[in-house]
């Protein structure tokens, strides 16, 4: 097959002045040697204009002087406003190349805009463009349907990269695959393989027995080089989190290689005032300046940690992987490529943007104190990098492509080496849909919204969402390049009562107003004043709504909780032409209100059979859907054994206590003081058993939080150590690893139950009430324990069978892991979502 590969007009090829995209190109062609590979690049004093190694030839542009005046400088206008004319001699110059050389495939690197150019000189070449950085993105005229049209594949280098391109550019979705870049295992050795290089370095530098923390790569502001900063300084001044295990006392010490743009040793201010920053650590931080791949190798065997501390989501990473290659662990901020390289605590460490220098402070803190964790992490990322990562495994990736099979044929139809087959109809657009998320973004319908769009097929739905308010949830929806809109003036007035995720069981509404002693006047009153708020903001919104869904083309609007806190949402997404999906989450009765306006929704959904059969009961000639929740595990299960010796040790719990955990919010019906008061009857005849009570407490002033730890003290349970209140966490296997039992105590009907799926996964007995959805999900004596709602006396009864009977519980434990992984998982329910979809959209 003969393989053309277009380099950009930055660095030469081989990438003897640096360059992340040249090394890609260098490394990926030497693995093609069944195949006739030409190299298209800039050329250089240093190497011949052309030139022959084995199976790869090296064609090098030579400049005119009108050449390098527009190429001379990034900070030309020609350059900044991707004119035609910056790139159209060196264009120019691959088009008549690729028109010579008649490739079966062109593999354009970074230049989208070469595409219509290279289709005219080979109509029959299978054309796939790799983008590499997500600066490509900025301009909408590069990115013209018309050179889109002119690709088979656009590859990104990690699935964050693909849906930024096709969330800003949606006609791209149908031809984007994921290809990620590599590294060369047998240079990036690691560390313990090299031990003799490894004390010829530190010896020669003088770091002797300190651990080294290594940053590599350029000084700019958004790769973060401040933060890391930061974060060493408080980790010298002991700011750090204290980890225990075996390390050294020997300061830790900064080693940071990079320049301005790899090879350019310029001082910006930037630089100058890193410098300044860390003046005062004086030797313990050793600045290199631009260090090639060459010495990057020696100076990774010499390193202990390597930490990529980017602001701003990079693309890929290659320094991570690099790193990781030399058994070091990799401490990234949790998004971008590494988060999609990187498992948190099995081959790394990710840390939330959110917590900044003081989350990278910790994680470093974890790796400098304990040399044991160290290693087994850097062991682990080894492990990783030689499953995943080499070059021989990302050139087999592109071969697949080049073949269009990929992960699904989206570019022609016939196998290479028969290139020059008819092109293919056109394929559908993927349908524009909106989500909609009116709760506070911490609760369960947030969560199942932020995993359901992580698994819808993007060549089918270009989904887009529109939330109340930014929790957790939303936030995590953003990071996967999800377009997300804010629009609090959305959530109807009467709605915000019931309209957050788990609310309206039986809870007091804006209609009710809580008002039970008032008297009727005041109460008239009071439903007066809503109906006028509620009227004046359908009268505003609802056609703002329908225009601004024409606008965005939204054929389907989801959404994600009961009506009553969407109905400007329902009523102009109506307006707009749009089918109306609506997912109920919760469990109440449906206002008047909901029930007239129930006739503009299309399909409604609910998360349990027993939820659509309750839901049924009040929408007469209505089918209700069950598509049931599930979980999607992306190596949460890993490791469980060290999250439950780390959380244990954390919460001062002795490894023989039997422990038995609550999670949810903090509300009443959640059933916290049940727990509590079953709690208080078990530790008296089994004064091992710890009880965890894990959640986030809304209310104002946390006047529930206040309300548990009191009871807990009547109890006698907080004195003794008996229960921990733990705050609501992002991240909550580590509780499921650390406990034994989770119980579930909602005193009214809970209409699916996450936690308990959850829990079953883990492989954790589970003890819930027998109401609601619950009843879809553990079957009494087989696959958990069911009680009563409301039943402390029952509850303490239940526990206390299975403390006693080890072997029981585990059994149970071991069905209902079983059944969860079997029947409860996020992809089928994502799969049936999407059906829905697709039947209303056939059904238009």
């Amino acid at each position: 097959m003969r393989i053309v590969i277009v380099a950009p007009e930055v660095f030469p090829v081989p990438p003897i002045r640096g360059g992340a995209v040249e090394t890609v190109i260098e490394e990926i062609s030497a693995q093609f040697r069944d195949h006739k590979v030409t190299i298209l690049g800039i050329a250089d004093a240093s190497l011949p204009v052309q030139e022959t190694k084995e199976h790869r030839t090296y064609r090098r542009w030579k400049r005119t002087v009108i050449d390098r005046l527009l190429l001379s400088t990034w900070k030309l206008p020609f350059k900044q406003s991707n004119s035609p004319w910056y790139y159209w001699p060196y264009q120019h110059w691959i088009a008549r190349q690729v028109q010579r050389l008649r490739p079966d495939v062109v593999w354009v690197h970074s230049r989208i805009q070469f595409a219509p150019a290279i289709r005219r000189a080979a109509p029959h070449a299978r054309m796939i463009v790799s983008v590499h950085q997500l600066s490509t993105l900025r301009d909408e005229r590069v990115w013209q349907q018309a050179r889109v049209a002119c690709c088979d594949v656009i590859a990104g280098v990690s699935q964050f990269m693909i849906e930024a391109i096709a969330a800003r550019y949606p006609w791209t979705q149908p031809k984007t695959h994921v290809l990620s870049n590599g590294v060369d295992v047998t240079a990036y050795q690691p560390w313990w393989a090299q031990s003799a290089r490894r004390e010829r370095m530190r010896r020669e530098q003088g770091w002797g027995d300190a651990p080294v923390i290594l940053y590599a790569g350029r000084l700019v502001e958004q790769k973060g080089v401040h933060v890391l900063a930061d974060a060493f300084k408080q980790l010298v001044r002991g700011e750090g989190r204290e980890t225990g295990g075996a390390g050294s006392n020997t300061k830790p010490m900064l080693v940071i290689a990079g320049g301005h743009t790899y090879s350019d040793g310029t001082e910006t201010d930037y630089i100058r005032q890193l410098k300044r920053t860390l003046e005062p650590l004086g030797s313990q931080v050793v600045w290199l300046g631009y260090q090639p791949s060459s010495a990057l190798v020696s100076l990774y065997a010499a390193s202990d940690v390597v930490v990529v501390p980017s602001i701003n989501p990079e693309a890929f990473s290659m320094v991570t992987v690099e790193a990781m290659a030399s058994g070091l662990p990799v401490v990234a901020f949790a998004h971008g490529g590494p988060a999609e390289i990187i498992r948190h605590g099995i081959d790394g460490f990710l840390v939330p943007v959110s917590r900044g220098a003081e989350g990278l402070a910790e994680a470093l803190q974890a790796c400098v104190s304990n040399t044991t964790l160290r290693e087994a992490i850097g062991r682990e990322a080894r492990r990783t990098v030689e499953e995943r990562f080499t070059w021989q495994r990302v050139a087999e990736s592109f071969l697949k492509l080049t073949q269009g099979q990929g992960t699904g044929d989206r570019g022609r139809g016939n196998a290479l080496p028969t290139p020059r087959a008819p092109r293919p109809a056109p394929q559908t657009r993927a349908v524009p849909i909106l989500i909609a998320e009116s709760g506070s973004g911490y609760g369960g319908s947030a969560k199942y919204l932020s995993e359901l769009v992580s698994l819808l097929d993007r060549r089918r739905f270009h989904a887009q969402v529109v939330a109340a308010e930014e929790g957790p949830f939303i936030r995590k929806v953003k990071e996967q390049g999800v377009p997300v809109a804010l629009r609090p003036s959305w959530r109807f007035a009467w709605g915000q009562g019931a309209g957050d995720e788990g609310r309206g069981k039986g809870q007091h509404t804006a209609l009710s107003t809580n008002v039970k002693h008032e008297t009727r006047n005041v109460k008239r009153t009071s439903h007066v004043r809503f109906a006028l708020v509620a009227a004046t903001q359908l009268l505003i919104m609802v056609p703002a709504i329908a225009l601004w869904l024409k606008w965005r083309r939204i054929r389907l609007v989801h959404l994600n909780n009961e009506i009553l806190s969407h109905v400007p949402l329902a009523l102009g997404a109506k307006l707009a032409g749009c089918r109306v999906v609506c997912h109920l989450h919760g469990w109440r009765p449906f206002t008047r209100l909901e029930r007239a306006v129930a006739g503009v929704v299309d399909e409604f959904v609910c998360i349990s059979e027993a939820g659509a059969r309750y839901f049924e009961s009040q929408l007469p000639h209505r089918r209700v859907a069950a598509i049931p929740n599930g979980i999607l595990l992306n190596g949460q299960l890993d490791g469980l054994d060290v999250k439950r010796a780390q959380v244990r040790r954390q919460l001062g719990i002795q490894p023989h206590d039997a422990v038995i955990a609550i999670i949810g919010r903090l509300v009443p019906w959640k059933g916290q003081a049940v727990f509590l008061k079953a709690l208080a009857d078990v530790s008296q005849r089994h004064p091992d058993v710890v009880g965890l009570i894990v959640g986030h407490d809304a209310s104002p002033g946390q006047s529930y939080l206040t309300q548990l730890q009191s009871t807990a003290r009547e109890h006698g349970l907080a004195e003794r150590g008996r229960v921990h209140f733990v705050p609501w966490l992002e991240d909550v296997w580590g509780i499921y690893a650390a406990a034994d039992i989770i119980v579930h105590a909602s005193t009214q009907p809970e209409p699916f139950g996450l936690v308990l799926i959850e829990a079953m996964a883990a492989g954790k007995l589970v003890i819930a009430t027998r109401s609601g959805g619950v009843v879809d999900i553990v079957t009494d004596g087989r696959t958990g324990l069911l009680v009563e709602p409301g039943d402390p006396d029952g509850l303490a009864r239940a526990i206390t069978q299975v403390v006693t009977d080890p072997s029981r519980a585990a059994a149970l434990a071991e069905a209902g892991r079983q059944r969860a992984r079997d029947v409860f998982t996020m992809e089928r329910n994502a799969q049936a979502v999407a059906q829905v979809y697709q039947r209303l959209m056939v059904c238009r």
